[in-house]
């Protein structure tokens, strides 16, 4: 069993919601303790407590929302949070799996019928999209995968 951490605001200081999954880590009651969507800073603040102290849990699974799309930095995507190289160097340092969900967006990647959200809206994710859906961005030429384009 999991249990995550899923840190909105600042309602609970971060050292005891890791202090209370601490316990039922040691009480066997959780395998691991997980955080969904963190920033690294928020995980490296969070690993703080844990080096003084090893009875404090620290996530070993982090989630988060891997896209081949990246987001326009202009728009808050948040509560979710794109893999970034900051936390795939906190994931390597400190052992922790990297856990992906909705990689294709809600089916955007792959379905004409979804569009990406308006903060994957640019012309390189358009190319993005093209590629996955097997066409290009103004609907015509061969899939990339076609005898024409094999030449």
């Amino acid at each position: 069993m999991e249990a995550q951490v899923r840190d909105y605001g600042p309602k609970t200081p971060l050292a005891d919601a890791l202090g209370a999954l601490s316990e039922l880590v040691a009480a066997e009651r959780v395998a691991v303790v997980g955080a969904s969507n963190p920033d690294a800073d928020r995980l490296r603040e969070a690993a703080r407590p844990a080096s003084s102290d090893v009875a404090t849990a620290l996530p070993r699974i982090v989630q988060v929302r891997p896209s081949y799309l990246w987001p326009d930095p202009g728009h808050d995507i948040r509560p979710q949070l794109p893999l970034d190289h900051a936390l795939a160097a906190y994931a390597a340092e400190h052992g922790a799996v990297l856990q992906g969900y909705s990689p294709l967006l809600q089916g955007a990647l792959t379905r004409a019928d979804r569009e990406p959200g308006p903060a994957y809206r640019s012309p390189e994710n358009e190319r993005r999209v093209a590629r996955c859906r097997g066409s290009s961005p103004s609907g015509s030429g061969s899939p990339p995968n076609s005898s024409r384009s094999r030449g």
